[in-house]
């Protein structure tokens, strides 16, 4: 029997196909430790923003997004503070990867969080990703 005290008993298993910038290229959105949805945009030219709903205004970050097999890197990445979500863990970095995708056959998703605690960790897949 598996156990987790998050949504999730086991990460998925990252993506053995070859994956390229392209596949990933798009808008996704994902909840938040502080129960908001922050908006992650990966552009093709290994840019990255990031909208995190925070207050009294937005915080808007830009950075460097790499690709090295299923792995995701971020340069810049928000990570909410374990004593304060509404505060950025200085830190911590992001970890995410590439997975295949649960809806879109041949298709690929993201998997990670915004915080080091896998449990609060979630797939971002094509029903959430909207090309630009």
């Amino acid at each position: 029997m598996l156990t987790s005290c998050g949504p999730l008993a086991r990460p998925p298993a990252p993506t053995e196909r070859p994956v390229q910038v392209r596949d990933l290229v798009g808008i996704y959105h994902y909840e938040s430790r502080i129960g908001k949805v922050i908006e992650l945009i990966l552009k093709e030219d290994g840019t990255f923003e990031q909208t995190v709903p925070t207050t009294p205004n937005p915080t808007h970050l830009a950075g460097i997004w790499k690709l090295k097999g299923s792995d995701i890197s971020f340069d810049n990445f928000w990570t909410s503070s374990f004593s304060d979500p509404e505060k950025r863990d200085e830190d911590s970095t992001a970890h995410w990867w590439v997975v295949d995708s649960y809806f879109v056959e041949g298709g690929y998703a993201i998997f990670g969080g915004d915080n080091r605690d896998p449990d609060y960790w979630v797939v971002r897949d094509e029903q959430s990703r909207y090309k630009k």
